[in-house]
């Protein structure tokens, strides 16, 4: 009986090693195939710690910025953003930094290493607490030609005589050139993003409506 029992927990322990090899080669397998996706991904993925200082950078931003993988390692990324750019984003990365779990969305000019700015599109979410993470993961997409798309467009906008506005699916404001701002007798700046049900309600009366 001694020997029986012996034996099966010798059966067992060899299970569960097996069982464990099986998992950790799972593992890695998994881990191989997510630093594979994020070596040849496009976007810039980043890692942060709480002060704003880079742990990681993948390779993306040599294709996009110019620099070597490990050269901003250390360093502060908030001192690349162009100096119009840097007080809105430094909110949002302490407003970031003191909701565990949250994430944000935002645009900036980054410096690259030729002196030029691009525009990044950044998605960022706050991991410090998760215990294989323990950073602030940013993934930036290069959109500098959708943003100069929309600067020509808006040159474009601003030289016509007549009174220009767009609005999206949601009926807010996108655009409105210096003509409609005269004629609909709003400031641009403060109408951007509000319906324009809300700005006019007026107007939901109206054949226009």
């Amino acid at each position: 009986v001694w020997r029986l029992d012996n034996l099966l927990t010798r059966r067992d322990t060899t299970q569960n090693l097996v069982d464990r090899n099986d998992q950790l080669r799972q593992r890695d397998e998994e881990l191989e195939r997510y630093k594979t996706y994020v070596e040849q991904s496009n976007d810039i993925i980043t890692a942060l710690d709480s002060s704003g200082i880079v742990q990681y950078q993948s390779p993306a931003i040599e294709r996009v910025l110019g620099y070597e993988q490990t050269e901003l390692v250390g360093t502060n990324p908030f001192d690349l953003l162009h100096p119009d750019d840097r007080p809105a984003l430094w909110n949002a990365f302490e407003e970031l930094v003191a909701e565990p779990g949250s994430t944000i969305g935002a645009e900036g000019r980054f410096q690259g290493i030729d002196g030029e700015y691009r525009w990044l599109s950044i998605r960022a979410a706050n991991r410090l607490d998760d215990e294989h993470i323990e950073a602030i993961l940013l993934n930036s997409r290069d959109i500098t030609a959708r943003k100069r798309q929309e600067q020509k467009r808006q040159r474009t906008v601003e030289r016509m005589t007549d009174a220009i506005f767009s609005i999206n699916s949601e009926w807010q404001f996108t655009e409105i050139n210096g003509q409609a701002e005269e004629v609909l007798n709003v400031d641009a700046e403060a109408v951007i993003g509000d319906s324009i049900w809300e700005v006019f309600p007026s107007a939901s009366d109206t054949q226009f409506y």
